[in-house]
């Protein structure tokens, strides 16, 4: 194999890898933005009036709220070290294509 040859295989190899790494970004970033959303709803749901009753009883609806403002913080890290990687391998697959 010549060196030309050498640096297709590996910019195939990273094009897979960035194709791997956007499949985990996107679904990481879906993940969490519906675990936000149902979280901050849940308390505004009416499943019968004797079970929320007892649930805003037990649990206050701010919890609920909370709770959600931490995994968007948590969710906000994680997409951007995501994106991050997925820059990095960007940019060697762009050094390779340079031939």
């Amino acid at each position: 194999m010549d060196k030309r040859q050498e640096k297709i295989e590996a910019a195939k190899l990273y094009l897979e890898e960035w194709k791997h790494r956007d499949k985990v970004y996107n679904r990481h970033t879906f993940t969490y933005f519906f675990a936000v959303l149902l979280i901050s709803v849940f308390p505004y749901i009416k499943f019968t009036n004797i079970i929320s009753d007892k649930l805003n009883q037990i649990i206050k609806p701010s919890v609920f709220h909370i709770i959600a403002i931490l995994l968007s913080i948590i969710a906000m890290f994680v997409s951007i070290s995501l994106g991050k990687r997925l820059t990095c391998v960007s940019k060697n697959i762009m050094k390779f294509l340079v031939i």
